[in-house]
């Protein structure tokens, strides 16, 4: 197993996450992110139309909900939060440069 000493570990790979995780990698810093969940290689994942069926689906998404709403009849909203890592430049813009071992 290879070892890897991080100047740092930033855990969520979201649009702050690579950001952050970017400008210090670019600024010399040895960087670790680490993202939740499975790659994206679900046609569900890929597909717009089709990502309505991982909502809710525990292996892609975090199952976040707000509280019952009395305004809208005691319902709570969905929050959906994908729980997955990515794998193109579309999820955040995320392409880096392999670390430095």
């Amino acid at each position: 197993m290879t070892r890897f000493d991080a100047d740092i570990i930033i855990v969520g790979g979201g649009s702050a996450g690579c950001a952050l995780a970017g400008r210090l990698a670019d600024a010399g810093v040895d960087t670790l992110l680490i993202e939740a969940g499975k790659p994206d290689t679900d046609l569900r994942t890929l597909v717009p139309a089709l990502t309505v069926a991982v909502v809710n689906n525990p292996d892609y998404d975090q199952g976040i909900t707000a509280e019952p709403d009395d305004t809208i009849g005691g319902r709570q909203d969905i929050w959906p939060a994908a729980r997955r890592r990515k794998r193109h430049q579309r999820d955040d813009l995320c392409a880096r440069a392999p670390p430095r071992l």
